[in-house]
Protein backbone atom coordinates (compact mmCIF):
# COMPACT_ATOMS: atom_id res chain seq x y z
CA UNK A 1 0.00 0.00 0.00
CA UNK A 2 1.47 3.37 -1.02
CA UNK A 3 0.82 6.64 0.74
CA UNK A 4 2.03 8.50 -2.34
CA UNK A 5 2.85 11.58 -0.23
CA UNK A 6 6.51 10.83 0.51
CA UNK A 7 9.29 9.70 -1.78
CA UNK A 8 11.02 6.37 -1.11
CA UNK A 9 14.10 8.37 -0.05
CA UNK A 10 12.06 10.32 2.51
CA UNK A 11 10.42 7.14 3.77
CA UNK A 12 13.80 5.44 4.19
CA UNK A 13 15.06 8.36 6.25
CA UNK A 14 11.90 8.25 8.34
CA UNK A 15 12.41 4.54 9.08
CA UNK A 16 16.00 5.08 10.21
CA UNK A 17 14.91 7.92 12.48
CA UNK A 18 12.28 5.65 14.01
CA UNK A 19 14.93 3.00 14.67
CA UNK A 20 17.39 5.34 16.39
CA UNK A 21 14.57 6.97 18.37
CA UNK A 22 13.56 3.53 19.63
CA UNK A 23 17.12 2.35 20.34
CA UNK A 24 20.01 4.78 19.96
CA UNK A 25 22.51 1.92 19.84
CA UNK A 26 20.90 0.06 16.96
CA UNK A 27 22.43 -0.17 13.52
CA UNK A 28 19.96 -0.37 10.66
CA UNK A 29 19.69 -0.59 6.89
CA UNK A 30 16.44 -0.05 5.00
CA UNK A 31 15.27 -0.42 1.42
CA UNK A 32 12.03 1.24 0.29
CA UNK A 33 10.72 0.43 -3.17
CA UNK A 34 7.68 1.90 -4.92
CA UNK A 35 6.31 -0.09 -7.84
CA UNK A 36 3.70 1.19 -10.28
CA UNK A 37 2.18 -1.49 -12.52
CA UNK A 38 -0.23 -1.02 -15.42
CA UNK A 39 -1.67 -4.00 -17.28
CA UNK A 40 -3.75 -4.37 -20.43
CA UNK A 41 -5.33 -7.81 -20.88
CA UNK A 42 -6.90 -9.15 -24.05
CA UNK A 43 -8.80 -12.30 -25.04
CA UNK A 44 -10.51 -13.41 -28.26
CA UNK A 45 -8.41 -10.65 -29.87
CA UNK A 46 -10.16 -7.88 -27.89
CA UNK A 47 -8.97 -5.86 -24.90
CA UNK A 48 -11.19 -6.59 -21.93
CA UNK A 49 -9.35 -5.09 -18.97
CA UNK A 50 -7.03 -2.25 -18.00
CA UNK A 51 -5.75 -2.22 -14.42
CA UNK A 52 -3.22 -0.12 -12.54
CA UNK A 53 -1.73 -0.39 -9.07
CA UNK A 54 0.95 1.28 -6.97
CA UNK A 55 2.50 -0.29 -3.90
CA UNK A 56 5.35 0.37 -1.50
CA UNK A 57 7.55 -2.25 0.13
CA UNK A 58 9.83 -1.63 3.10
CA UNK A 59 12.57 -4.05 4.13
CA UNK A 60 14.40 -3.29 7.35
CA UNK A 61 17.48 -4.92 8.85
CA UNK A 62 18.51 -4.07 12.40
CA UNK A 63 21.60 -5.07 14.36
CA UNK A 64 21.48 -4.40 18.08
CA UNK A 65 23.24 -6.02 21.00
CA UNK A 66 25.15 -8.22 18.58
CA UNK A 67 21.92 -9.67 17.19
CA UNK A 68 20.46 -9.22 13.70
CA UNK A 69 16.91 -9.43 12.35
CA UNK A 70 15.19 -8.50 9.10
CA UNK A 71 11.51 -7.69 8.63
CA UNK A 72 9.40 -6.40 5.75
CA UNK A 73 6.07 -4.69 5.26
CA UNK A 74 3.96 -2.94 2.63
CA UNK A 75 2.42 -0.11 4.64
CA UNK A 76 4.07 3.26 5.13
CA UNK A 77 1.88 5.20 7.54
CA UNK A 78 3.71 6.52 10.63
CA UNK A 79 1.90 3.91 12.73
CA UNK A 80 2.92 1.12 10.36
CA UNK A 81 6.54 2.23 10.33
CA UNK A 82 6.59 2.35 14.14
CA UNK A 83 5.15 -1.17 14.25
CA UNK A 84 7.71 -2.42 11.70
CA UNK A 85 10.58 -1.00 13.73
CA UNK A 86 9.17 -2.45 16.93
CA UNK A 87 8.83 -5.87 15.31
CA UNK A 88 12.40 -5.72 14.02
CA UNK A 89 13.86 -4.84 17.40
CA UNK A 90 11.74 -7.48 19.14
CA UNK A 91 12.82 -10.09 16.61
CA UNK A 92 16.49 -9.16 17.04
CA UNK A 93 16.22 -9.59 20.81
CA UNK A 94 15.18 -13.20 20.26
CA UNK A 95 18.02 -14.03 17.89
CA UNK A 96 21.36 -15.56 18.88
CA UNK A 97 24.44 -13.34 18.77
CA UNK A 98 25.57 -12.90 15.17
CA UNK A 99 29.33 -13.39 15.19
CA UNK A 100 29.55 -12.98 11.40
CA UNK A 101 27.89 -9.55 11.14
CA UNK A 102 30.31 -7.53 8.97
CA UNK A 103 29.06 -4.08 9.95
CA UNK A 104 27.47 -1.46 7.73
CA UNK A 105 29.12 0.22 4.77
CA UNK A 106 29.39 3.99 4.81
CA UNK A 107 28.65 6.41 1.97
CA UNK A 108 29.67 5.23 -1.49
CA UNK A 109 28.72 6.41 -4.97
CA UNK A 110 26.41 4.38 -7.19
CA UNK A 111 27.98 2.85 -10.29
CA UNK A 112 24.56 2.96 -12.02
CA UNK A 113 21.15 4.32 -11.09
CA UNK A 114 19.03 1.82 -13.03
CA UNK A 115 17.41 1.66 -16.47
CA UNK A 116 14.65 4.21 -16.92
CA UNK A 117 12.41 5.25 -19.80
CA UNK A 118 10.11 8.17 -19.13
CA UNK A 119 7.49 7.20 -21.73
CA UNK A 120 7.23 3.70 -20.26
CA UNK A 121 6.94 4.97 -16.70
CA UNK A 122 3.90 7.08 -17.62
CA UNK A 123 2.46 4.95 -20.42
CA UNK A 124 -1.29 5.39 -20.90
CA UNK A 125 -3.59 2.46 -21.79
CA UNK A 126 -3.60 3.60 -25.44
CA UNK A 127 0.13 2.91 -25.66
CA UNK A 128 -0.31 -0.68 -24.55
CA UNK A 129 -3.39 -1.00 -26.78
CA UNK A 130 -1.26 -0.13 -29.80
CA UNK A 131 1.08 -3.02 -28.97
CA UNK A 132 -1.90 -5.36 -28.59
CA UNK A 133 -3.40 -4.22 -31.90
CA UNK A 134 -0.11 -4.83 -33.70
CA UNK A 135 0.06 -8.33 -32.18
CA UNK A 136 -3.51 -9.19 -33.22
CA UNK A 137 -3.16 -7.77 -36.73
CA UNK A 138 0.06 -9.71 -37.33
CA UNK A 139 -1.58 -12.96 -36.21
CA UNK A 140 -3.57 -12.98 -39.45
CA UNK A 141 -7.02 -13.76 -38.13
CA UNK A 142 -6.08 -16.18 -35.37
CA UNK A 143 -7.68 -15.70 -31.96
CA UNK A 144 -5.24 -13.97 -29.60
CA UNK A 145 -5.03 -13.63 -25.82
CA UNK A 146 -2.52 -12.33 -23.31
CA UNK A 147 -1.34 -9.08 -21.82
CA UNK A 148 0.89 -6.05 -22.28
CA UNK A 149 2.34 -4.61 -19.06
CA UNK A 150 4.33 -1.51 -18.16
CA UNK A 151 6.07 -1.19 -14.80
CA UNK A 152 8.16 1.41 -13.03
CA UNK A 153 10.12 0.98 -9.80
CA UNK A 154 11.78 3.68 -7.71
CA UNK A 155 13.88 2.46 -4.80
CA UNK A 156 15.89 4.02 -2.00
CA UNK A 157 18.49 2.44 0.28
CA UNK A 158 19.81 4.05 3.45
CA UNK A 159 21.63 2.96 6.57
CA UNK A 160 22.73 4.37 9.89
CA UNK A 161 26.35 4.49 8.66
CA UNK A 162 25.42 7.38 6.37
CA UNK A 163 24.76 5.67 3.06
CA UNK A 164 21.73 6.99 1.13
CA UNK A 165 21.18 6.20 -2.54
CA UNK A 166 18.27 5.93 -4.97
CA UNK A 167 17.69 4.17 -8.27
CA UNK A 168 14.85 3.55 -10.68
CA UNK A 169 13.89 1.27 -13.54
CA UNK A 170 11.13 0.61 -16.03
CA UNK A 171 10.00 -2.46 -17.93
CA UNK A 172 7.53 -3.18 -20.70
CA UNK A 173 6.52 -6.78 -21.35
CA UNK A 174 4.18 -8.86 -23.48
CA UNK A 175 3.11 -12.46 -22.92
CA UNK A 176 0.50 -13.70 -25.39
CA UNK A 177 -0.73 -16.56 -27.57
CA UNK A 178 -2.30 -17.01 -30.98
CA UNK A 179 -4.72 -19.91 -31.41
CA UNK A 180 -5.87 -21.92 -34.42
CA UNK A 181 -8.44 -23.86 -32.41
CA UNK A 182 -6.27 -26.97 -32.37
CA UNK A 183 -2.85 -25.50 -31.59
CA UNK A 184 -1.49 -22.50 -29.66
CA UNK A 185 1.64 -20.50 -30.31
CA UNK A 186 3.19 -18.29 -27.62
CA UNK A 187 5.40 -15.23 -27.83
CA UNK A 188 6.81 -13.09 -25.05
CA UNK A 189 9.38 -10.37 -24.51
CA UNK A 190 10.51 -7.68 -22.07
CA UNK A 191 12.43 -4.45 -22.52
CA UNK A 192 13.30 -1.29 -20.63
CA UNK A 193 11.20 0.82 -23.03
CA UNK A 194 7.77 0.11 -24.45
CA UNK A 195 8.98 1.59 -27.74
CA UNK A 196 11.33 -1.41 -28.01
CA UNK A 197 8.46 -3.91 -27.88
CA UNK A 198 7.51 -5.02 -31.40
CA UNK A 199 3.93 -6.25 -31.13
CA UNK A 200 3.77 -7.16 -34.81
CA UNK A 201 6.87 -9.34 -34.65
CA UNK A 202 5.52 -11.11 -31.58
CA UNK A 203 2.10 -11.70 -33.15
CA UNK A 204 3.66 -13.09 -36.32
CA UNK A 205 5.91 -15.40 -34.32
CA UNK A 206 3.02 -16.68 -32.20
CA UNK A 207 0.86 -17.29 -35.26
CA UNK A 208 3.67 -19.14 -37.06
CA UNK A 209 4.10 -21.44 -34.06
CA UNK A 210 0.35 -22.10 -33.87
CA UNK A 211 0.10 -22.95 -37.56
CA UNK A 212 3.19 -25.13 -37.35
CA UNK A 213 1.37 -27.15 -34.71
CA UNK A 214 -1.16 -28.22 -37.34
CA UNK A 215 1.45 -29.77 -39.62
Amino acid sequence: MSTGTMTPEELAAQVLTAVTDADAGAQAAVTVSRESLSLTRFAESFIHQNVADEADRVQLMVHVGGRTATVAGNRTTPESIAALVGNALAAAALRPVDETFPGLTGPAALTAAGNWDENTAWAEPVVRAEVVRAFVDAAGGLSCAGYCQTTSVTAAFANTAGQAVTGRSTQASVDAVARTGRADGAARTAAVAVSSVDGAALGAAAAAKARAGLE
